[in-house]
């Protein structure tokens, strides 16, 4: 819900965003057990081919699981004002080198010279937002341009190959092989949703548009969600959110003051504004009320049927279900994303530890920084220097 974004927003902790900071880190597993001791200025997570990116004497190197160094810190430099960025897919990893940013490969070796401004990691559809005069772009992982650099933005790529872009301040939408499918011309756009609708503004209102461009339900409202998997989207009208169909027909009539995009189980995060503030409760696709406003915030709902829910008094982070009950009390300032194994980063008392989904407390909140953990278990963790 674009008109409540902000308030949704849950953000990542990352190791080694802040270079500021005398830091020294390392990494634990789920358990707590400190797997490589803490000795690196800062540390990113371990990537899918078992190497990560730490920080030797202001260069940038990659050690294993094991903490044997298998790039030497030599020649890529780091970069103050972004955190260091691991391999991604294709076992291709951004660094810079005299200002400038390419790729290498697992064995260290130079696979696209550095050339542009800034460089994002590899997706999973073989391309990789570049910077290049100001202006954004995409390569494939042979270098060849695939999007030439000419958007102000360029944003993620969902699952059936889209992405929206930004260009002379105007809204659109391209594919992955850079074809324009809707031509920058709105004030703000969204993907298409799984139904084929993309969410736009024009002139002020919201309305969808389909694949071929063509307006299916005119701009008129105040506010306005993509569709969820269900078919429904919220709406704002005279200053009061409901939910309509695709066929622009009001299912759930306005009354509240914001709601949230459905989850594949049909439940979404409603809001009520009172004098003391806002509260947020859960309804289905049915319109009954699953959990009654009393929080001071619900996030959206994850593809396991959990959210983060706020206490409105302290506004202490914890985790709900799709059918209302608390599963973690509200008793930490903000929790990461859960692992397959069920374990996730939480912050307390302005230091991060890590809990599990039962609620167990693993680590004690004693890190000053944390990442969420990777694919092989492994978290990096950071403490000021003694």
């Amino acid at each position: 819900m674009w008109k409540y974004l902000a308030a949704a927003a849950i953000a990542t902790a990352l190791a080694g965003q802040s270079q500021a900071e005398a830091l020294e880190c390392g990494y634990i597993n789920e358990r707590g057990k400190i797997v490589i001791a803490p000795k690196y200025k800062s540390a990113g997570s371990f990537a899918a081919n078992g190497l990560a990116a730490v920080e030797i004497n202001g260069k940038l190197a990659f050690i294993n699981a094991r903490d044997e160094i298998v790039i030497k810190p030599t020649k890529f430099n780091i970069t103050e004002s972004r955190p260091i960025t691991g391999f991604a897919a294709h076992d291709l990893a951004p660094v810079q080198e005299n200002g400038k940013y390419g790729y290498i490969n697992g064995k260290g070796e130079t696979v696209i010279a550095p050339k542009y401004e800034d460089a994002e990691s590899f997706a999973a559809n073989d391309l990789a937002i570049i910077v290049d005069n100001g202006k954004k772009g995409a390569i494939n992982v042979k270098g060849e341009i695939v999007i030439p650099a000419k958007y102000d933005f360029i944003g993620e790529f969902n699952d059936i190959g889209t992405a929206m872009v930004v260009e002379n301040k105007k809204w659109g939408i391209i594919n992955s092989q850079g074809k324009i499918l809707v031509t920058p011309q709105y004030e703000q756009i969204g993907n298409f949703a799984v139904n084929g609708l993309a969410l736009i503004k024009d002139h002020g209102k919201y309305g969808y548009i389909n694949g071929q461009s063509e307006t299916v339900i005119a701009p008129k409202y105040e506010g306005a969600n993509s569709f969820s998997a269900n078919g429904l989207a919220g709406v704002q009208e005279n200053g009061k959110w409901g939910v309509i169909n695709e066929k622009d027909e009001i299912i759930i009539a306005p009354k509240f003051d914001g709601i949230t995009t459905f989850s594949v189980n049909g439940v979404a995060a409603i809001m009520e504004t009172r004098k003391s503030g806002v509260r947020w409760g859960i309804i289905n696709d049915k319109n009954e009320v699953v959990a009654a406003p009393k929080y001071g915030m619900i996030g959206d709902f994850s593809a396991e049927g959990l959210a983060t829910v706020i206490n409105f008094a302290d506004r202490h982070h914890g985790i709900i279900n799709e059918k209302g009950k608390i599963v973690i009390a509200p008793r930490f300032q903000w929790i990461g994303d859960f692992s397959t194994n069920g374990f996730a980063i939480a912050k307390r008392d302005w230091k991060y530890g890590v809990i599990h989904i039962n609620g167990e407390t693993v680590v004690p909140p004693k890190f000053q920084k944390m990442s969420d953990f990777a694919i092989n278990g492994l978290a990096a963790f950071c403490n000021l220097r003694p």
